[in-house]
């Protein structure tokens, strides 16, 4: 049991309702996305990991202590006119935030004191985001310069920048690097993101598109790998890496000034 928690949901707040948190499994880890494949005359099963996370049902125990009716009716009805994922917060993570889709919400359970319960059960994405993400500005001064960003956790990052480039053309250089047991650093990728556009531009690499608005600028920015091959828009920060048990630690990224006029980067740290 928690002791009278607060929930943010969608920016209003449980307690504006007089409606206060009590119980929920909100510690709860997602799982990992696994093919486990048994092979006759072999013991063990091999494993083929997906590279990703499953959604995790958080359920989330609402107490009224009186005038029990109104209050979770009006936080029900606040809670079912939102669609889509939510931006979850709550008093219990102060750091952190999920995002959830609304799934079922129980029938309230009202006692005869006048308050009342209810369970509100969201589908949430496998990741907790850390509210220290804010945006980097990565344009440099000079002719050329190098932003060194540290991921503080073990989690991918899968970054989504704003850019403008000046006279239709713009490359901006992104280095990985791994942190081994022993102390070394090494390269762990070297991309370069091109932008073929003077056009203001979000390079979002969670989903692989490029746009402004409803205006989708996928043929006009990509990345290119260290063998100047076009790749797609998906581009790693903080990767941990299974068999070596290293994790990359920071980023370099080499903006020169005189090639864009906008460059920021929303950095998406979280943990689960």
């Amino acid at each position: 049991m928690f002791n009278n928690e607060i929930a943010v949901i969608s920016g209003r707040n449980s307690k504006d309702y007089g409606v206060y948190l009590i119980n929920g499994n909100i510690f709860d880890k997602p799982k990992r996305v696994v093919e486990y494949i048994s092979v006759p005359g072999r013991s063990g099963d091999l494993t083929i990991d997906k590279g990703r996370w499953e959604n995790i049902d958080i359920t989330y125990t609402f107490a009224a202590y009186d005038n029990a009716i109104e209050r979770l009716q009006n936080w029900i009805a606040f809670l079912n006119a939102n669609i889509g994922y939510q931006t979850i917060e709550t008093s219990l993570e102060p750091e952190l935030y999920r995002q959830g889709v609304l799934r079922e919400i129980s029938s309230p359970q009202i006692s005869m004191t006048g308050g009342g319960v209810v369970d509100v059960v969201f589908s949430c994405k496998p990741q907790r985001w850390l509210k220290t993400n804010e945006p980097i500005n990565i344009k440099t001064s000079g002719t050329t310069g190098t932003i060194k960003i540290t991921n503080p956790t073990m989690y991918n990052a899968r970054p989504l920048f704003h850019v403008k480039a000046v006279q239709d053309s713009a490359d901006m250089n992104i280095w990985n690097y791994i942190l081994g047991n022993d102390g070394s650093l090494t390269t762990a990728s070297r991309y370069t993101l091109r932008v073929r556009t003077s056009a203001e531009v979000w390079v979002d690499c969670e989903t692989g598109q490029a746009y402004n608005g409803s205006t989708n600028y996928n043929q006009s920015v990509y990345f290119a790998d260290i063998t100047g091959q076009d790749d797609d828009i998906a581009m790693i920060m903080g990767n941990k890496t299974p068999d070596t048990m290293s994790y990359v630690v920071y980023t370099t990224i080499m903006a020169p000034s005189g090639e864009f006029s906008i460059a920021q980067m929303d950095p998406r740290w979280w943990t689960i």
